[in-house]
């Protein structure tokens, strides 16, 4: 760990999951990160996240860490869409805090997922369902605005959508240029 030794932060780590009554949770996630970040023990971390995601059912950033977690560190694209299809169910039912915002991302990280995949058609069905509920959270109408204007590699790889810049927006410093 930066700035500290590693074996001697992991314990007191440990020993505040183990004695503490409110930094339990906290430990264990900060453990994951020096795994994913420091150790690169990825099954360690997963572990630790899917213990959390037990411990504390109603917090959407566990199975959101999981499936991001399968992406960016194992490059298990199925695993990760599954991860992403379980927080898509919990906040159909309400079952995790924040459900709109909650259901929102867990349908970017599917169509997301759907595209690595090769699911191209799937992936895009996925995002207009997106567009289509208007979301509040996580961005608001920024994030269906995004999700049309943006030029992604799903609306390219089958030309369903066509990227046009949507308005001149104005950069710090004043310029004015077309959207990205």
């Amino acid at each position: 760990v930066p700035g500290g030794n590693t074996v001697e932060g992991v314990r007191e780590m440990l020993r505040a999951r183990d004695r503490g009554e409110l930094l339990r949770g906290e430990a264990d996630f900060q453990r994951h990160v020096i795994y994913l970040w420091y150790e690169q023990n990825y099954e360690e971390a997963l572990r630790l996240l899917e213990g959390l995601q037990a411990a504390y059912p109603h917090n959407p950033l566990f199975p959101q860490s999981v499936a991001e977690l399968q992406n960016v560190y194992r490059h298990d694209h199925p695993a990760s869409l599954d991860a992403w299809r379980v927080l898509l169910a919990l906040a159909q039912q309400k079952k995790v805090s924040m459900p709109e915002m909650s259901e929102a991302r867990a349908r970017m990280g599917i169509a997301v997922e759907l595209d690595v995949l090769g699911e191209t058609d799937a992936a895009i069905e996925a995002l207009r369902e997106l567009v289509a509920s208007k979301p509040t959270a996580p961005y608001g109408i920024a994030a269906s605005h995004s999700i049309v204007s943006a030029p992604p590699t799903i609306a390219s790889a089958r030309g369903a959508w066509r990227w046009r810049p949507t308005r001149p927006r104005r950069w710090p410093g004043g310029s004015s240029a077309a959207a990205p």
